[in-house]
């Protein structure tokens, strides 16, 4: 499977859905809102890691 940026992907073990932003090699990088509680409000913070791309896979948008 190649993957591309701008595709959304899933870690094969389940997690949120991701947005690659760039592909390096057999490594791809992704980005994800994070819900975060504070003070029983939900707010949200970008979160971002480099996954193997080997432990991804596409999800419908």
């Amino acid at each position: 499977m190649e993957l591309a940026p701008g595709d959304v992907v899933q870690l094969k073990s389940g997690g949120p859905r991701m947005t690659i932003e760039k592909v390096e090699g057999a490594q791809a990088v992704c980005a994800w809102m994070d819900r975060i509680a504070h003070n029983n409000l939900g707010s949200y913070q970008p979160q971002r890691h480099t996954f193997a791309s080997a432990a991804l896979i596409k999800v419908e948008e």
